[in-house]
């Protein structure tokens, strides 16, 4: 692509435009066809590492807060990191499913059905079946985490407050804390949010988040 935006001069209006917003976000991946009389066909990805970078200055903050003692400014960054991670992910595989379509004119039905799956961590197990078979789910610490960091996500985006014991979890959660894969800290005679809500959870769902970019671009090649 151009290397400067002076570069897009001279191109058409709505692929000038695509180009600036792409050099503008730095990063993320571009397609363009361009043939016959039919109008240029531009697919525009990468807000994964939007999102991605967000999750990074969340973690970054709730660091900081934590050795100010700001527990509200901890929580809140912890909120945004998590939200933000667990979106790049589920970003990554939407924007994997919209070039596979515009690579290949279309999608196959097994792919299809996916845009429809409620559950994110199930969209990725039938993606991976479907396109990378040779990787195991089930035999993979890191896919276990990200199972872990869409959990967290939903009690945080989706909230139900309920009442329960000191010291004890969501039913969805506490297996997640009870492996170990959420870095929650000690709960006994607290509420869970106290210890979930914390500037080890939010640098865990960064690095969950991005090591699993990086492993998902490794598993799902797309030849342009």
């Amino acid at each position: 692509m151009p290397g400067d935006i002076e570069d897009l001069e001279g191109l058409p209006p709505e692929l000038a435009s695509a180009l600036r917003a792409f050099q503008e976000r730095g990063r993320g991946s571009l397609s363009i066809r361009i043939g016959g009389t039919a109008p240029a066909s531009i697919a525009v990805g990468g807000y994964d590492h939007v999102l991605l970078a967000e999750a990074e200055r969340g973690a970054r903050r709730a660091v900081d807060a934590a050795e100010t003692g700001d527990a509200a400014v901890q929580a809140g960054a912890t909120a945004s990191a998590v939200l933000c991670g667990a979106a790049a992910c589920e970003a990554r595989l939407s924007e994997y499913l919209a070039r596979v379509e515009f690579h290949e004119h279309g999608l196959v039905p097994e792919l299809q059905t996916l845009r429809s799956e409620p559950d994110a961590r199930e969209q990725w197990k039938k993606l991976l079946a479907t396109r990378a078979p040779e990787f195991k789910p089930g035999e993979s610490t890191l896919f276990a985490e990200v199972g872990c960091l869409f959990k967290v996500r939903d009690h945080i985006a989706h909230r139900h407050a309920r009442f329960a014991p000191a010291g004890t979890f969501p039913p969805r959660l506490a297996d997640c804390i009870r492996q170990k894969i959420v870095p929650a800290r000690a709960a006994a005679g607290a509420d869970w949010t106290s210890v979930v809500f914390v500037h080890e959870v939010a640098t865990w769902a960064y690095r969950v988040a991005k090591d699993w970019l990086e492993e998902s671009e490794q598993l799902l090649p797309i030849a342009c």
